[in-house]
């Protein structure tokens, strides 16, 4: 029984981290991007039929989304908020996974009125944060390069 247990503890383990990544980017999404984007997408974030969720792929999937789509016309006012909805998502998830380059991004979209989403003050607090992140890891390798 002890065995059991130990077997069945250990599949959860490996399985569900799996899982939990591959629900991060959903692969519906993918259909918002652009042939050309389409391509590089699964170029670099494709593996055997498999997203690679990385910090990168999801702030490409996170921007190109949303430039890809503001302008259309053809989409539904329901679908426009889920493709912003899912663009912040993604940039902010990019960004916790260290990809500071997505609070250049998310600062950007919360400066432009063009997205109905304007917020100066978020936008400036990314940018401060991005600014901050950007210099900190500037003092490490200066650091790193005096050791």
């Amino acid at each position: 029984m002890k065995i059991f247990k130990n077997l069945l503890r250990t599949i959860f383990f490996i399985i569900y981290p799996n899982y939990l990544f591959s629900e991060t980017i959903t692969k519906e999404d993918l259909k918002f991007l652009s042939f050309n984007d389409k391509k590089v997408f699964v170029e670099n974030c494709l593996e055997k039929e498999n997203i690679i969720v990385t910090p990168q792929c999801l702030n490409f999937l996170g921007i190109k989304i949303l430039l890809n789509n503001s302008d259309n016309l053809e989409i539904s006012k329901e679908s426009l908020k889920y493709i912003k909805n899912q663009s912040i998502y993604y940039l902010n998830e990019a960004a916790e996974r260290g990809f500071i380059d997505a609070y250049i991004n998310l600062g950007w979209i919360y400066s432009n009125d063009k997205f109905e989403l304007q917020d100066l003050k978020k936008s400036a607090e990314y940018f401060k944060l991005y600014n901050n992140l950007k210099t900190k890891g500037s003092q490490i390798k200066v650091i790193k390069k005096d050791k």
